[in-house]
């Protein structure tokens, strides 16, 4: 696996290379300590797997700007999850909210306990494997607390909202995060309808339906609205038809 490591403190980023070598003895490992050289090293075309970025990063450079600048520049338009993960290493544990606008990874705040950066570190390395196994498959980040989680688009059956929350339900999980229905609606793709205002389905899981609800894998029922049931029909015809692309 490919790690880049950014903070202006030469004593962390060497600890931290450290802890990095530890986990992944055959590795390959970046190290820098400027933002310039950083942003230098990403526009030569090299994206690594990991990204770990302390935030101050002196001279009044945030790193947070760094990392919108790398997912501008490197984030897919069909919405797959965009390496390296990043996952920033700071101080400043009050600005954690901001790290998801970026999609960050992880955010993990100095001192660095090393049990707490080898088990994050470690699931990053599952992420980044299960990732490049399945790059044709559509991948979508929801943030889960103070961590993030990478979801196949396959595995959804619906997206409900309540309120300010969205539950993802699979077949083996409910997972909840928080967004917006019609802004999850742009990530996940033509396959899934919107029966009802607060449900998304996705129709590859569909096993059966009538105008009153929709049946997922047997598993879960949904309600369907009345004024949907028409566009929904035609809707699901296209897709059976192979004229929804996802």
């Amino acid at each position: 696996m490919i790690t880049v490591i950014c903070d202006d403190n030469l004593e962390v980023t060497s600890f931290l290379e450290k802890f990095v070598r530890d986990i992944d003895s055959t590795g390959e490992i970046h190290c820098f300590t400027d933002a310039g050289t950083l942003v230098s090293f990403f526009e030569s075309g090299y994206i690594p797997d990991v990204l770990l970025l302390d935030i101050d990063l002196g001279n009044n450079t945030d790193g947070m700007k760094i990392a919108e600048q790398i997912r501008a520049k490197y984030s897919t338009s069909d919405h797959l999850q965009p390496l390296p993960l990043i996952i920033f290493i700071t101080g400043m544990p009050e600005r954690m909210p901001d790290a998801f606008n970026v999609h960050a990874y992880h955010f993990i705040t100095k001192p660095i306990d090393r049990d707490v950066f080898s088990s994050i570190f470690k699931k990053a390395m599952e992420d980044v494997i299960f990732l490049k196994n399945n790059l044709h498959s559509k991948k979508i980040m929801i943030s889960i607390g103070g961590a993030t989680r990478v979801l196949s688009v396959d595995d959804i059956l619906c997206i409900e909202s309540q309120g300010r929350k969205l539950i993802f339900y699979t077949n083996d999980d409910k997972i909840e995060s928080y967004g917006n229905i019609s802004d999850i609606s742009g990530e996940v793709g033509n396959s899934f309808y919107p029966v009802h205002r607060s449900y998304l389905v996705n129709m590859a899981h569909i096993s059966n339906y009538d105008r009153l609800s929709v049946s997922l894998d047997n598993r879960y029922t949904i309600p369907m609205s009345r004024n949907k049931y028409k566009d929904f029909i035609e809707a699901y015809i296209a897709y059976i038809s192979g004229g929804v692309n996802v």
